[in-house]
Order: C-alpha cells, then sequence, then structure tokens
C-alpha cells in the first residue's frame, strides 16, 4: 500500500510596486524676483568695472603709443641722417594733424629732411614720408585733479594743458619737438627757429577723466611712461 502525500502549492498574489509620490519642482514668483535682483545688481557692479579697466587700457596704450613714437622718432633721426619731428594734437601752425587720407590722427612723426636743407622748414610739405597714431576714445591731454609733475620732466610749460614742452623761446606753449641726427631733442617755433641742445625736454600728459600718465623725455631723448596714483598721491619712478 503506498501512501500518496499531495503537496498544494500556494499561490501567492505579487504586489504591484506603486511608484512614490512625486513633488514637482521650480521656483516660485518670490524667488524668481529675488533671482533677478540679485543678477541685476550684479551686473550694476560689474558693467561700471569693466568700462573702467577697458578705459584705463587704452589710456595705457596711448601712452605708450607716444613713447614708442618719441623713441621711433629720435632712431630715425639717427639712422637716416635727417630731422625728425613729433607733434601731437597740432602741428606748429596750429593745425589738426591728418594722415595723408584726410583723417584727424592723435600724434605725426615727420621726416623733414637733411638739416639746412630748402624743404627742411618744421612744416608738414607734401610727399615727406610721415608716421602716424589714431585717436582713441575717451583719452585727452590734461591731467586730472593737481597732481605734482612727473618725475624727470623738465619742460617748463604747464602741465595743466597736457604738455610742458615750449617753443624754443622757452615760455610759449608748444605739443611738438624735434630731434636732429645726433638724436638730440630740440625746441622749435613755427618758423623752425630752435633752442639749445636738450631744449626739447618735456612731457605729455594724459588722461581719461580717472588716472593721469605722463610721457616724459628727457634732455638728452630718454622716454619713459609715469602713472600717477591717487592713493599715494605721487608718480610711479
Amino acid at each position: 500500500m503506498y501512501l500518496h502525500v499531495t503537496k498544494k502549492t500556494t499561490q501567492r498574489t505579487k504586489r504591484k510596486s506603486g511608484k512614490p509620490p512625486t513633488h514637482e519642482s521650480g521656483f516660485t514668483l518670490i524667488e524668481m524676483i529675488v533671482v533677478i535682483a540679485i543678477v541685476m545688481a550684479l551686473v550694476a557692479i560689474a558693467v561700471p568695472m569693466m568700462y573702467g579697466q577697458a578705459s584705463n587700457q587704452r589710456l595705457k596704450d596711448t601712452a605708450r603709443g607716444i613713447a614708442n613714437v618719441l623713441n621711433r622718432a629720435r632712431g630715425e633721426a639717427v639712422r637716416t641722417g635727417n630731422v625728425h619731428i613729433v607733434y601731437v594734437a597740432t602741428d606748429a601752425s596750429g593745425n589738426l594733424l591728418q594722415d595723408p587720407s584726410g583723417n584727424n590722427v592723435a600724434a605725426l612723426i615727420l621726416n623733414d629732411g637733411a638739416p639746412g636743407a630748402t624743404d627742411q622748414n618744421c612744416q608738414i610739405d607734401s610727399g615727406e614720408p610721415i608716421w602716424t597714431v589714431q585717436n582713441v576714445a575717451g583719452v585727452g591731454l590734461g591731467v586730472v585733479g593737481s597732481p605734482a609733475t612727473a618725475p624727470n620732466d623738465q619742460g617748463s610749460g604747464n602741465k595743466t594743458s597736457g604738455s610742458t614742452f615750449t617753443e624754443d623761446d622757452g615760455s610759449t606753449a608748444a605739443t611738438w619737438v624735434m630731434f636732429r641726427p645726433d638724436g638730440m631733442p630740440l625746441a622749435f617755433d613755427a618758423g623752425c627757429a630752435t633752442g639749445d641742445a636738450g631744449s626739447g625736454a618735456g612731457a605729455f600728459y594724459l588722461q581719461n577723466g580717472e588716472r593721469n600718465l605722463a610721457v616724459v623725455l628727457k634732455p638728452m631723448g630718454n622716454v619713459k611712461v609715469h602713472a600717477f596714483s591717487v592713493t599715494t598721491n605721487t608718480w610711479t619712478e
């Protein structure tokens, strides 16, 4: 006799796994207003800073450009044996500077020819070789405030006008200087009368409404750029 054992299988009902309840994420109106206000405040701070940095960089670039013009004019005078003249803003007759295309420029180098030659007359004659420096927006001659005279500036002109260079008489204001073939800077007037050796010393003062820079030309023809610190009220060496 066999004993028959029957096993009963239990059917378990599988439970369906339901998704947990979700919470929709997002910004409330008040949060959005706060974020916008913060962004606007940051922009209000950043934009003036960026503009100021750009303005100061243009001022530095202009000062370096004027320094390069003086150095190049001196070097070309020595190299070629010709008189070279640097004009800033106007020529010796008071005319605005222009490039060969008739566009106004900030500075100009003139190859005025060999000393004593007929066309060596301190005038920008047609066909004479020139090099120009373009105008830079927001940068001009002059000073902001009342800074002291820049180091080694031996010019006798008034720096508030943007230039301490003078004509050959040592008193009439000028924004130009001559380099003779030995590299010595000379003062001169519209009639091309020149001063003594080293009389061309002086400085161009540049400003952007907030900062001052000075491009100083020493009596022997060396050039250096100085910056004025409002914090210490002194010029850099």
